[in-house]
């Protein structure tokens, strides 16, 4: 990536709206903008100043250490707090995650309701 601000998402979340999408990239020019929900945090769908971000994410992989939560720790992050986000998407669908049979079967009942 060569922008100054990359938004990451994982692969799994395939009911993500736009209008979270926005909010993150509208909420805060900070080093990360990372939504939370009842006590979770999202680092995989989030914003990230490159910058700031890349050399402390590189450095903890040279280090062997793969958690997002370091890089987190590391740099100036803002949360998307779970009141943020359910005001944006109130049915809280945007941030279930895909990782199991059972996942993708409760998803396919979201997605035959709609």
């Amino acid at each position: 990536a060569t922008s100054p601000r990359v938004f990451v998402v994982a692969t799994d979340m395939p009911l993500l709206t736009a209008d979270l999408v926005l909010a993150l990239v509208a909420w805060s020019e900070a080093d990360a903008v990372v939504p939370r929900t009842a006590g979770r945090t999202h680092p995989l769908c989030a914003v990230y100043a490159r910058e700031a971000v890349l050399p402390v994410a590189r450095a903890r992989l040279a280090g062997d250490d793969l958690a997002l939560r370091g890089v987190l720790d590391a740099v100036a992050t803002v949360w998307l707090e779970p009141d943020d986000v359910a005001r944006i998407d109130p049915e809280g669908r945007s941030l279930v995650n895909v990782n199991t049979p059972e996942d993708l079967a409760r998803v396919e009942e979201i997605l035959a309701g709609s």
